[in-house]
């Protein structure tokens, strides 16, 4: 082989390289999680993405999109299945987030606390005894909650979001910068993020 020939020819296998390991980042980029399609506002995407062979968490997940796109009794048949399929732990959790669905505030909070009783470290437990607080305007308790999930999970986005705005409602100027940053830094897509960095904006003209 010829200097000329061996210069083309590592030359080749290095676009080959290039090549590949392009492909390969865009094949990762391709496969984002269910949570940061969610986090994103490609809610479509998302229950696409979760597809038919789900864990307990996803099938809460799938019934958290379902709310967001407006449709309620999609979201309960998820929490069915979940009622149905779950742990003890996730069962309570299905069942008090049905409730919250139907505006049956008392039972939602009351089976909720049963499931913290039972496991009160579980980020589902944690994140679903939030979302019933907020319901019932119990500002110091859902922010309460809602730090404690994102201690307990740190990287799912809505945990620092809701917690940001409990702690906001609060008067807790300190708390709600801290969440809501870490929610803009994990959710920069997300479809709250011109709210949350108008709030942003007050906050640091104070």
């Amino acid at each position: 082989m010829t200097i000329e020939e061996s210069v083309r020819h590592q030359m080749r296998t290095a676009i080959i390289t290039a090549a590949a390991v392009l492909l390969g980042a865009s094949a990762v980029f391709a496969q984002d999680t269910p949570a940061k399609l969610f986090e994103a506002g490609q809610y479509d995407q998302a229950i696409q993405a979760i597809g038919e062979q789900i864990s307990s968490a996803d099938t809460y997940l799938a019934a958290q999109i379902y709310l967001k796109l407006n449709r309620p009794d999609d979201a309960k048949t998820e929490l069915s299945r979940l009622m149905n399929d779950g742990d003890d732990v996730w069962k309570l959790v299905a069942e008090s987030e049905r409730a919250r669905i139907d505006n049956n505030a008392g039972v939602a909070l009351e089976v909720v606390q049963r499931a913290a009783s039972m496991d009160p470290d579980r980020f589902h437990v944690q994140y679903q005894l939030g979302l019933v607080k907020a319901e019932q305007n119990d500002w110091a308790g859902a922010a309460d909650a809602f730090d404690r999930a994102s201690q307990i999970d740190p990287t799912f986005a809505y945990a620092h979001y809701y917690a940001g705005l409990a702690y906001s409602k609060v008067r807790r100027v300190d708390r709600t910068g801290a969440h809501f940053e870490t929610f803009l830094r994990l959710a920069p897509k997300a479809p709250e993020r011109p709210a949350v960095e108008s709030i942003m904006r007050t906050l640091r003209g104070r």
